[in-house]
């Protein structure tokens, strides 16, 4: 899993962003507790940020301007949800991790998601 593109997302773009990169992932679809939505909206985000989850944003004008890491720390976190694990624990898992080391985390968790997918779908009869 490669983020690319450019590095200066408003609000709005930065879940649309996300929003693409959950879906081509696996993890969208994949909550067991209703209270964690599948993707992020603008009240999680600005959530996430109070928690120390997330990065402040960079502040232009009265805007705020998110990039690359923020996208790399907002799919690591719903990676992480899909093992059904707690803010809090999520929280401590990505405390001080590098953009590489979120993208890894992140591109591991997609793929044993996609695995086990793909093993479901075999193992079904053939009816």
């Amino acid at each position: 899993m490669v983020v690319q593109g450019h590095d200066a997302f408003t609000l709005d773009e930065l879940l649309t962003e996300v929003g693409k990169l959950v879906t081509s992932l696996g993890l969208l679809g994949v909550q067991k507790d209703n209270r964690v939505s599948d993707l992020p909206d603008v009240r999680t985000v600005r959530y996430y940020t109070s928690l120390g989850l997330v990065d402040r944003p960079q502040i232009v004008g009265r805007q705020g301007i998110y990039g690359r890491r923020h996208i790399l720390q907002l799919l690591a976190i719903k990676a992480l949800q899909t093992l059904q694990l707690p803010l809090q624990e999520i929280q401590a898992k990505l405390y001080g991790l590098t953009d590489a080391e979120l993208e890894g985390l992140t591109g591991a968790i997609s793929g044993q998601r996609k695995r086990a997918q793909r093993d479901e779908f075999q193992s079904r009869p053939v009816l």
